[in-house]
């Protein structure tokens, strides 16, 4: 697997909050599993034969509505299986969560005190009415890796776009 630089792009902070489900599983781990933050840039590039084409980029500047892939790259680096390791990646201010792809990914809309399947959460309006969550209510995503096995890794990541 090939590990990607950290890269925060100007106004954005891209926060990972690791967990584990039990204490001995998270000792074990944090010392062998390798974690790497990440932002690309969704660019629209027109080639020699005037064909476009999406990229994604190194984010050397960003505008507002500009299309984000954050994500968090993963690698056991040690010589025990790692079982139900937890990513929770906090949605930074800046940006809005632009897409779900799966209504079972969990998601917190409150800052990470509570967690449950975006299909499931609701939101309370002032006035008292009740709505369907939408992408942009996301202030935390969550991914639980069933088993990451010896030098094996992976990627977790989300659509966002910038405020």
């Amino acid at each position: 697997m090939t590990m990607r630089k950290t890269l925060i792009a100007p106004g954005i902070a891209l926060g990972i909050v690791v967990a584990a489900l039990s204490v001995p599983t998270f000792a074990q781990t944090a010392k062998a599993l390798q974690l790497e933050g990440y932002v690309k840039v969704e660019k629209v590039i027109v080639d020699e034969r005037g064909e476009r084409r999406t990229e994604l980029v190194e984010p050397l500047t960003v505008v507002p509505g500009d299309r984000l892939v954050m994500g968090t790259s993963y690698v056991n680096g040690g010589s025990s299986l790692i079982e139900n390791f937890v990513i929770s990646n906090p949605v930074p201010s800046a940006v809005r969560v632009s897409e779900v792809a799966d209504p079972a990914q969990i998601v917190s809309l409150d800052g990470g005190r509570s967690w449950a399947p975006f299909a499931k959460q609701i939101v309370r309006e002032a006035d008292g009415t009740v709505r369907q969550a939408v992408p942009g209510d996301i202030t935390h995503l969550r991914w639980t890796i069933p088993t990451v096995a010896p030098g094996s890794g992976g990627t977790v990541e989300y659509a966002a776009t910038v405020r």
